[in-house]
């Protein structure tokens, strides 16, 4: 179907239906027909609503739906296999429809355009018939499927506006949570540490008195190793040339066992001070229990 724009003549090419189109030379509203038709004598069509407006030198504007009627053929149709009627634009004459991309307010329009050709109809009371009424009846059914559309259209939109919404939400809620969690864990952590510093003080104040009371037991295992050693240098001594070898062979060997029994419990004095003093913090126990050599072995 070819139409010629009754605002500038503008040649188009499409398919019948309501919706209406927006003409790229001077911005009137056509629409494709389902059938061409020929204005009566002394009128001429508007190419949106095709109604008869009355054939005029000057411009007007078309009753029913309000578009401009300015060129003295007005609006005209032919099937896409007749010639192609003169326009003032032949090399637009095979361009699709203008302004598709404006679907929106094209509807829009086009609804506006149908209000106002009921609204006309029923101000004049005017009589439709059969084709007028058949024509109007398309239009309505041509609406209500814009509207259903439109309404498609607006709950599908609804829909991914509340699912993103939604979306926001649950990654606000799994941020919150998160810092919910590294906070309880510093809690957690500083609470530890806190009691750990409490044991720590509680072991150092058991363990501070140990090495003294240590000390005190272990010199006078010293001392009687060394008394000890003292009295077998002293057999040694007495006995003299008279000591046979025998007695001479045991004299030395627990002369031995009493000078290597009297190095390991100061050798275990030493190591256990220096383990304690590291417990308790600074190795000071190691410092102020030093082994004590005995007076007997020093005679």
């Amino acid at each position: 179907m070819i139409v010629v724009c009754a605002g500038c003549g503008k040649s188009y090419k499409g398919q019948p239906g309501p919706k209406p189109f927006k003409c790229k030379q001077c911005g009137n509203r056509f629409t494709f027909p389902e059938a061409s038709r020929e204005p009566a004598t002394g009128k001429r069509l508007c190419s949106c609503c095709w109604n008869e407006v009355p054939l005029q030198p000057a411009e007007l504007e078309c009753p029913a739906c309000g578009q401009r009627v300015a060129t003295p053929e007005g609006g005209r149709m032919k099937d896409a296999g007749e010639p192609a009627p003169p326009a003032s634009d032949s090399a637009s004459r095979n361009e699709p429809p203008a302004d598709e991309n404006d679907a929106r307010h094209a509807e829009e329009k086009h609804s506006e355009v149908l209000e106002t050709r009921i609204t006309h109809v029923i101000k004049k009371g005017a009589t439709l018939d059969e084709k007028e009424r058949q024509r109007l009846l398309r239009d309505l059914r041509g609406l209500a499927e814009i509207r259903q559309e439109l309404e498609t259209k607006l709950h599908k939109l609804q829909s991914e506006v509340i699912a993103e919404r939604n979306k926001a939400q649950e990654a606000v809620a799994e941020r919150d949570q998160a810092v919910a969690d590294v906070q309880a864990a510093a809690e957690t952590l500083r609470q530890t540490e806190a009691q750990f510093e409490e044991m720590k003080a509680v072991v150092a104040a058991a363990l501070e008195p140990i090495p003294a009371a240590f000390q005190a037991g272990v010199q006078p295992l010293i001392q009687q190793a060394g008394d000890a050693a003292f009295l077998v240098n002293r057999v040694r001594r007495a006995l003299g040339d008279a000591a046979d070898a025998n007695a001479r062979e045991n004299l030395q060997k627990l002369d031995e066992t009493l000078a290597q029994l009297e190095e390991n419990i100061r050798a275990f004095q030493r190591d256990y001070a220096a383990r304690l003093g590291e417990v308790i913090g600074g190795g000071q126990a190691g410092g102020e229990n030093e082994p004590v050599e005995p007076e007997a072995a020093q005679a």
